[in-house]
């Protein structure tokens, strides 16, 4: 990541094959998956758009059209001047990042009996 990304940002592991699929689809679907999947959590800040069209060396309006599609379909709300979040979508699992995992994860899934 460059030296001034934000510390607000989420590291975002987007990788782009410059020879098929149009680019804003490539990042629109990886952005997708990373939210259903919970690795971005709702209410967590994306890149601006410049910073993410530096980031993938694209162009900034790739990256406004890739946000302006995610805010169409429910997936990351934007403000001006607060930036652009990721949403909350109903049955997709949220919890904090610093939030410890809950207790039923941490016990054993067998018990042992020694007598």
């Amino acid at each position: 990541m460059p030296a001034d990304w934000s510390r607000d940002a989420p590291d975002l592991m987007i990788a782009l094959d410059r020879t098929g699929i149009p680019l804003a689809l490539q990042i629109q679907e990886q952005l997708r998956v990373a939210i259903r999947e919970g690795r971005l959590l709702a209410g967590e800040r994306l890149p601006s758009t410049r910073r993410l069209a530096d980031h993938l060396g694209v162009s900034r309006g790739t990256v406004v059209e890739v946000y302006e599609q995610l805010v169409a379909e429910g997936y990351v709300d934007s403000a001006v001047g607060s930036g652009t979040r990721v949403a909350r979508l109903p049955g997709v699992e949220r919890r904090d990042r610093t939030e410890a995992p809950p207790a039923e994860a941490a016990r054993p899934k067998f018990e042992i009996d020694f007598e």
